[in-house]
């Protein structure tokens, strides 16, 4: 092989691994952003009932029904 084939084949090497480098990056942040989603989606479903809660018993104080209040 010559001298020429050879840093050519070497800078092929280095550009493909960097590539490959980048994809493991990109892949790690993904993972990260999708575990971020989930926490945030489980978050707002806790949110959600607890507001659902409230906006029961809300609901009968609007109303002037203060049994509401005593439950």
């Amino acid at each position: 092989m010559r001298d020429d084939e050879l840093a050519r084949e070497i800078d092929q090497l280095l550009r493909d691994s960097r590539v490959n480098a980048r994809a493991d990056v990109v892949e790690r942040a993904l993972w990260v952003a999708v575990r971020r989603l989930e926490e945030r989606v489980r978050t707002l479903e806790r949110l959600a009932g607890t507001a659902t809660e409230e906006g029961t018993l809300r609901s009968g104080i609007g109303r002037g029904d203060e049994s509401a209040m005593t439950d």
